[in-house]
């Protein structure tokens, strides 16, 4: 940041500050997703579904056979074009509800671009061997938010579909929730559409998954979380006036474990489509559903922003500047990388079809029966 301070004018105007020198520096050394300095937000590099449905994939034993040019062909292996071996196909849904599986990846690509593998085929019946590039688009996002009224819970062909969520906290009709939730156990199977839910409070997705299946599930279930001692507190004193309060030093509590347990019974299957709109409270409500027996994730992986939170706003002594951090620190048991990837779907499904897709899934399983 000194040296690129030293090439840029003076005074430094404050837009340069923040989106040429602040915020891009910022950006690759705090894993705090929920950073926000002077209303610009640091993300974590988002990992996004690239898919190709040329090809429908299907499982052959231990392998995967695609109608490639008229015929048959194994698929050994998948690679990157520098040669380096890629897990290359994901399940999915096809557009005519059939499960099949797809070439795909999540990966980090510039906004907009393409990614390309190259997949390594055989042919069944000569057993002739050649490579082929594929290239892999990005995947249709869905709309900006569902069609229909705030907590809509309505039916296609019977079968309930419940969406529009907007997790606005204890206020907003957690008795709605909870109603609409305990509804949809009246048929065999229920689409839950929470697409979209960029953040909010826990306690209406709580209020939803007691009504569902009149259990509650734990935030231990899911992550292994620090809190930070007395921070929230200490934020609206001086250094002074907290030494003169005798407030204990800011710190790392100790840790909410990670604690296995026995899934939230449920006896009907319920098909939650999700994508990557889905952060923060979003992000929960996702792990709050991985609980549940029964349950099919059908869409994109959600945004992965919760590796802090909650949050506490403060503001720089200096140039007075809002800013914005988490107070907790979440970890996944495994400690896989959680920001900017998030919960991962069973089924990868272009987000803007999945309401369709699953739709013609359960019709073509019979499902509904």
């Amino acid at each position: 940041m000194l040296e690129q301070l030293a090439l840029m004018s003076d005074p430094l105007p404050l837009y340069a500050y923040l989106n040429d020198l602040l915020v891009p520096h910022l950006g690759r050394a705090i894993a705090d997703n929920h950073f926000q300095i002077h209303d610009r937000t640091i993300r974590a590099p988002a990992h996004l579904l690239h898919i190709n449905e040329d090809y429908v994939l299907r499982r052959s034993g231990e392998g995967f056979v695609a109608e490639i040019d008229g015929a048959a062909h194994m698929v050994l292996a998948t690679a990157l074009p520098d040669g380096t071996p890629v897990e290359g196909v994901l399940p999915t849904i096809t557009r005519e509800g059939e499960f099949a599986f797809a070439f795909a990846r999540l990966a980090v690509v510039d906004e907009g671009g393409a990614l390309e593998i190259v997949a390594r085929l055989e042919n069944v019946a000569t057993g002739e061997r050649a490579s082929r590039a594929i290239s892999l688009p990005p995947a249709a996002r869905a709309g900006a938010g569902a069609e229909g009224p705030r907590l809509a819970l309505r039916r296609h062909d019977g079968i309930p579909v419940w969406g529009n969520l907007r997790l606005d906290g204890p206020s907003s009709g957690a008795s709605e929730f909870f109603q609409a939730a305990s509804r949809m156990h009246e048929s065999p199977v229920a689409i839950l559409d929470k697409r979209g839910i960029g953040g909010g409070f826990t306690t209406s997705a709580l209020s939803w998954l007691s009504g569902y299946t009149g259990q509650f599930p734990s935030q231990q279930r899911t992550f292994v979380s620090f809190s930070m001692v007395h921070v929230g507190m200490m934020g609206r004193f001086t250094a002074a006036q907290a030494s003169e309060a005798r407030f204990p030093p800011p710190g790392w509590a100790l840790p909410m474990p990670f604690a296995e347990s026995a899934p939230l019974s449920n006896e009907n299957l319920l098909i939650v489509l999700m994508d990557k709109g889905a952060g923060s409270a979003g992000d929960f409500f996702a792990g709050y559903l991985r609980q549940i027996e029964n349950a099919l994730f059908v869409g994109t992986n959600t945004n992965g922003t919760l590796v802090t939170g909650p949050i506490m706003w403060t503001s720089l002594p200096r140039s007075g500047f809002a800013i914005i951090f988490g107070t907790s620190l979440n970890l996944r048991p495994d400690l896989s990388q959680f920001e900017g990837v998030g919960f991962l779907p069973d089924l990868w499904v272009p987000p803007g079809e999945s309401l369709e897709r699953a739709l013609r899934f359960i019709e073509r399983y019979g499902l509904n029966r």
